[in-house]
């Protein structure tokens, strides 16, 4: 795992590195970003792949553990390779169009509450009352539970 892990970074690093010497633009516009984090994922996710089936193949338990040539199967490795690739790919670029926005606003956010302390006061104490409404629930849902055992 550790192994498999190292591999996707150094991957991730470099591919990441190519591609901006290549269009050093890429980077400035979300589109570009996007492209540039669901590209370089991709990549790595799939130099790095085998080391999944390996360790998949270790993870085994030993009293049922099935032969190499049975275990390793390329079409479920590539249809789950591409899949989780993807997943990634997905996730991680759309995390690069979300985030410039988010620390906007809530940078904006921060410097409202800090010019107001009322809004920050009441801020804080709706915090502490969902925090409390929740701890409630947990505890009601808890004797809830626990009568319905004792019907039992």
């Amino acid at each position: 795992t550790v192994l498999r892990d190292i591999v996707y970074g150094i991957c991730r690093n470099s591919v990441m590195s190519a591609l901006i010497a290549q269009n050093p633009d890429l980077p400035k516009t979300a589109k570009g970003r996007f492209t540039l984090m669901f590209m370089t994922v991709m990549a790595s996710c799939l130099i790095s792949a085998p080391g999944n089936e390996v360790r998949g193949y270790y993870l085994q338990n030993p009293k049922n553990r099935l032969p190499v040539r049975e275990f390793f199967k390329p079409y479920r490795f590539i249809r789950s390779t591409a899949v989780g690739a993807l997943i990634m790919s997905t996730a991680l670029g759309v995390g690069t169009l979300v985030t410039g926005p988010a620390q906007a606003r809530f940078s904006q956010l921060s410097s409202f509450l800090d010019s107001q302390p009322i809004a920050k006061t009441l801020v804080a104490l709706f915090l502490v009352d969902q925090f409390l409404q929740s701890r409630r629930h947990a505890e009601l849902m808890s004797k809830l539970e626990k009568k319905e055992e004792a019907k039992k």
